[in-house]
């Protein structure tokens, strides 16, 4: 584990992330670190590094149970952030530029609307890597403009923006009752086996 420089994508996700939350973000107090494992690549708060071992065994979980599944399995690592800087625990997932998770190490409140007793973290890496999957697949014209051009971010001029909808691949532009109820599907799906695993 190393101290890592922090590519361009990760610090928009990490605005994305805290744009969304209105109040999280990475902290920039302590140092980052990075590791990976077979299907991931870890970037976490050296105060975290004592927890990564046990999200790692969850990713790389949810990668054998999930991409069965989902018949996909995506074409680079999956890159996961780890932060502390939220007092709730939650996580968000996204494909482009490519596929990252985000995900708050605080516990689950009972206050909170996502709220499960148990094995919290667990069901989170599930729950966010289904999205992963889910929005991920891309065949056909979409697949080829995105390699192309990339995964965009559909702003600027209106030839910009189309060309991002055209490479985006279609599950990342379904509707949010589509992509929750995968992702709520498959953390539940596999929460039976949560009295198999210590420490979630």
């Amino acid at each position: 584990m190393t101290r890592t420089s922090i590519p361009v994508y990760v610090i928009v996700m990490m605005c994305w992330a805290g744009a969304q939350a209105q109040v999280g973000r990475m902290p920039v107090n302590e140092p980052l670190l990075e590791t990976e494992s077979a299907h991931f690549l870890y970037i976490y708060s050296q105060s975290l590094s004592d927890q990564v071992p046990m999200l790692a065994r969850y990713c790389e979980e949810a990668y054998v149970r999930l991409t069965p599944v989902f018949k996909w399995t995506p074409r680079q690592k999956t890159m996961v952030l780890y932060a502390d800087s939220l007092d709730e625990h939650n996580g968000m997932a996204s494909v482009s530029p490519r596929p990252m998770i985000m995900v708050y190490a605080a516990g689950s409140a009972p206050e909170s609307t996502i709220y499960e007793p148990g094995f919290y973290l667990r069901r989170t890496v599930f729950h966010e890597f289904a999205h992963i999957l889910a929005m991920d697949a891309q065949y056909g014209f979409d697949d080829t403009m995105a390699r192309i051009f990339g995964r965009v971010m559909p702003v600027g001029d209106l030839l910009s923006i189309l060309i991002a909808v055209c490479a985006a691949p279609p599950g990342e532009l379904g509707p949010r009752w589509y992509q929750e109820g995968l992702a709520i599907w498959a953390e539940t799906e596999f929460s039976e086996h949560d009295s198999a695993h210590a420490g979630g």
